[in-house]
């Protein structure tokens, strides 16, 4: 297969275009308040500035899912023939045998790199965990799986999840409030470097939205944080294209000059 970046080099200058320099991940954003759907069309925004600015070349999400799966493939079906029959177990009553299958694909997601590259499929896994071990009594471990659910897949329980029981719906309620209260943070530096390593980038750009359209993002290349950046739109989530991801890509770049080319 021939390498993108070469050959994307290679038509920009055909076409007298700039020409692009290394890779650098987007990763898909948190979003706190706001509909998935609607979080992920602002992580695009942000790629698409990156590719128009013209340093680097953004890998999409498709990309970003096939490098961290590499090698991994059957493991990822395993881990959705689990969830499928954790799930069937769950309409049948036992939930015990539905938690042992459910935490064996939650074990074959992480490795598999799917909290990165396959959230809505990782935010089941968890959500029906914390079904079962609701129905087996421990609501402590399963509000921190309906934590882990809204993190990956923000509104999941009115836009994925199958008609909640009213226990169900009450729990994951709770554990929605309580990380509307927690404070936004970002996962250590070195642990985002090693994600850029996995996925073969010089940078990576992660980041979080509210419901108040506040947008913080910061910029990992070196083992370090090369930059930070933090808006509000005045109209509630922007759409891809406007001004505002310009604004941030210029933000976060400001402190490192020209990316170095490929």
């Amino acid at each position: 297969m021939i390498p993108r970046v070469p050959l994307v080099a290679a038509l920009s200058a055909l076409l007298g275009l700039p020409a692009l320099g290394a890779e650098l991940a987007v990763l898909d954003m948190d979003g706190y308040g706001l509909p998935y759907d609607e979080v992920l069309l602002v992580t695009q925004g942000l790629r698409d500035a990156v590719l128009e600015e013209g340093s680097f070349y953004p890998l999409d999400e498709f990309e970003i899912a096939d490098r961290l799966a590499e090698g991994r493939q059957g493991e990822l079906e395993e881990a959705r023939e689990e969830v499928a029959e954790g799930r069937r177990a769950l309409e049948l009553g036992s939930a015990s045998y539905a938690l042992m299958q459910l935490t064996e694909a939650l074990r074959l997601h992480e490795a598999a790199g799917s909290p990165i590259g396959r959230r809505p499929e990782l935010a089941d896994a968890h959500y029906f965990t914390g079904v079962a071990l609701l129905r087996v009594g421990r609501s402590r471990e399963a509000a921190e799986h309906f934590l882990e659910t809204e993190r990956l897949f923000s509104g999941y329980l009115d836009s994925r999840a199958p008609a909640p029981s009213a226990s169900v719906r009450s729990a994951y309620e709770r554990a929605v409030a309580a990380r509307a209260d927690a404070e936004r943070s970002f996962p250590p530096t070195s642990e985002l470097q090693a994600l850029a390593d996995r996925l073969r980038v010089d940078a990576l750009i992660v980041g979080w939205i509210d419901d108040g359209a506040a947008i913080q993002t910061r910029l990992i290349q070196g083992g370090r944080v090369a930059g930070e950046a933090r808006t509000t739109s005045t109209s509630g989530a922007p759409y891809p294209g406007d001004p505002v991801f310009a604004e941030l890509i210029a933000e976060l770049y400001s402190d490192i000059g020209a990316a170095p080319s490929s």
